[in-house]
């Protein structure tokens, strides 16, 4: 059975976000992730993209303090990734992460700041700071939840010029059985967006989702997915776009560390276009790693490697 998503995090995702992870559309990837005796974890991962190009990691976290992770990683092209997440004291569910990265074959470096405040359980503000070579970015956003409602406001700024690039507002409402949500958008020239989602728990073991977008020069675009729980070991997952886009994945769980994913792309309206498929397997020797390199707060430039279904298949 697969939960609507916590109200919090509903305002901004969108329904491939929720339904669409294990379909593969643009490449594939083989992840080892295991833990060394001293509470040190590591991962290899190694994707290879539909296109032909290939890429590596190596990846590290460990936990140098209490409520405090580090991680760093180390690409073939030649990047440097490292950073702290930190729980906030006082705040439950707060957390402050700091990151950089550096890649001297290209001559570029970034930083970013993001926070993750939530308040009572009541008021949650987040965002970041991005500093990088060209550009300082900034994005803020502010949610209250009151029963059933959840309502924010957000914004996006150029910091080095001092301007808006986008400023919106969302209103949720959650049901026993399902979550609807409106979400506008507006940028500075004058461009407005609209967007609506809806998710519901059809059974028990189906969940259903529905979304439409209407930006000021183009026509509605529409996306419809559903997410099935055959057994305790099998889920499958589809998704059909406005646009003739077909995705469709089944994961089995083999055992408790190990899952397997296939699945296809494809585009019914230009049947020219090369259906995409791929295979994912997941395997985690010793304990499940998900704590130490699940992502930062929503905000953050944080790596997700980790979450339940590898992003080797996310969209």
């Amino acid at each position: 059975q697969m939960p609507p998503p916590p109200p919090f995090t509903f305002i901004g995702k969108r329904v491939k976000d929720v339904f669409g992870r294990g379909i593969p559309s643009r490449s594939f990837n083989l992840e080892l992730q295991t833990k060394a005796p001293d509470d040190v974890r590591f991962a290899l991962n190694s994707t290879v993209a539909f296109s032909g190009s290939t890429s590596a990691s190596v990846r590290a976290a460990c936990h140098p303090a209490p409520g405090v992770v580090g991680h760093a990683e180390a690409r073939a092209s030649g990047a440097l990734i490292a950073g702290l997440r930190s729980e906030v004291y006082g705040l439950d569910g707060s957390e402050v992460a700091l990151s950089g990265m550096s890649n001297p074959s290209v001559s570029e470096s970034s930083g970013t700041c993001a926070y993750d405040l939530v308040f009572r359980d009541a008021v949650r503000v987040h965002g970041n700071v991005v500093a990088e070579s060209r550009q300082r970015t900034g994005t803020c956003a502010v949610v209250v939840k009151q029963g059933p409602w959840v309502a924010g406001v957000f914004a996006e700024a150029d910091l080095a010029r001092a301007r808006l690039r986008d400023l919106g507002a969302a209103v949720a409402y959650s049901a026993p059985r399902g979550q609807v949500s409106v979400q506008a958008s507006s940028y500075p020239s004058g461009e407005t967006a609209l967007t609506f989602k809806g998710y519901t728990q059809a059974t028990p073991g189906v969940a259903l989702g529905v979304e439409a977008d209407r930006a000021y020069d183009t026509s509605l675009s529409y996306g419809v997915a559903a997410v099935a729980q055959l057994d305790a070991a099998t889920e499958v997952r589809a998704r059909v776009t406005s646009g003739g886009k077909v995705g469709v994945a089944c994961k089995h769980t083999l055992s408790k560390f190990t899952a397997v994913t296939l699945g296809g792309h494809f585009d019914v309206r230009e049947p020219s276009n090369k259906p995409r498929v791929g295979v994912s397997i997941r395997m985690t020797p010793g304990l499940a790693c998900a704590e130490l390199f699940g992502g930062g707060p929503s905000g953050g430039d944080i790596d997700e490697f980790g979450e339940e279904v590898p992003s080797c298949c996310a969209d």
